[in-house]
């Protein structure tokens, strides 16, 4: 949930975004008029506490639509070590 998310992992997320650089690989999507699906890769770069971070980071949704809204109902995310 949000609120879950906020009280685990949010900060710790911020703190790593603010000290590395994402460059974007390749994105995809798809779907129909009621479910869409995107996925995007990234190169994450930088230093975090001292320690030199290089990864390949993958991220997919998935939304549904909702009326004339779009709502993401699922996000995965992955990374490897470069």
């Amino acid at each position: 949930s949000k609120a879950e998310y906020a009280a685990h992992h949010l900060q710790a997320d911020a703190e790593f975004s603010q000290v590395v650089t994402r460059k974007l690989e390749s994105r995809a999507s798809g779907g129909d008029d009621n479910f869409a699906w995107v996925t995007s890769t990234e190169k994450v770069t930088g230093t975090l506490g001292g320690r030199s971070i290089k990864s390949r980071s993958v991220e997919t949704m998935l939304l549904i639509k909702s009326g004339t809204e779009w709502r993401i109902t699922h996000i995965h995310w992955s990374s490897a070590k470069l």
